[in-house]
């Protein structure tokens, strides 16, 4: 097993290897644990590599008008909705694009997904503009689809064309994945709690959220001064 596993090293980055090593590990949890066709889990005393630091590239404000202009003018039709959900939900990718018109309330200005990444049920709140994006979507809709591709069969591969738009925008290093930490730093930028952002991305664990506390802490201040204020007579 640390032979399979250093033999990916040349190949693969930490975390791709990571993940092979977690699915491996449970087909032999079962071989295990429920058939009894080894003795001992043979990956059990095999370290993974280390997990890399997280990625928190988040657009600026300049970047986000040039890309939300660039996805205009995408042959990708799709491209633009897909993109302002993005930024207005922090939603994940798969979860946005997979998404059918029955889990949009448009009277209520909900956006729900049935089962998220974790395998919990959730329902976002839809802004305004991203509400009338979505309203413009579904006068013009001919699939279940909320993003469909051409032939209204599937949902929307976006990837290309995200590429694509950002390389006319001049954004470097940018992901559309990396559209949810944007949306996630805009949260704690406008004084959204750590629980707060949590439960919008779907975390089970605040430790996932903590790397946005650095952006939270001037509105937790300013929390603590107006408490001052108002209540300690020092």
């Amino acid at each position: 097993m640390r032979s399979w596993r250093d033999s990916l090293g040349p190949f693969y980055k930490p975390n791709t290897i990571r993940r092979y090593m977690t699915t491996l590990s449970a087909v032999l949890t079962v071989a295990v644990e429920h058939y009894e066709w080894l003795p001992k889990h043979p990956l059990r005393q095999v370290a993974k590599p280390p997990a890399p630091p997280d990625r928190a590239r988040s657009l600026t404000s300049q970047e986000q008008r040039g890309l939300l202009s660039e996805c205009q003018r995408s042959r990708n039709l799709q491209l633009y909705a897909a993109t302002v959900l993005a930024l207005s939900t922090a939603t994940r990718k798969n979860e946005l694009l997979q998404r059918q018109w029955s889990d949009i309330d448009l009277e209520r200005g909900l956006l729900s997904i049935p089962q998220s990444k974790n395998g919990d049920r959730r329902a976002i709140p839809l802004v305004p503009h991203a509400l009338a994006v979505l309203r413009e979507q579904a006068r013009e809709a001919r699939s279940v689809w909320v993003f469909p591709r051409a032939d209204s069969r599937k949902p929307v591969l976006v990837d290309y064309a995200f590429r694509q738009a950002c390389k006319r925008a001049g954004i470097v290093d940018f992901h559309f994945h990396d559209l949810r930490h944007t949306s996630a730093s805009y949260l704690a930028m406008s004084g959204a709690s750590l629980r707060e952002i949590a439960e919008i991305l779907g975390h089970k664990s605040l430790k996932q959220t903590m790397k946005y506390t650095h952006l939270v802490e001037p509105h937790t201040r300013g929390v603590m001064e107006r408490m001052a204020k108002k209540f300690l007579q020092l």
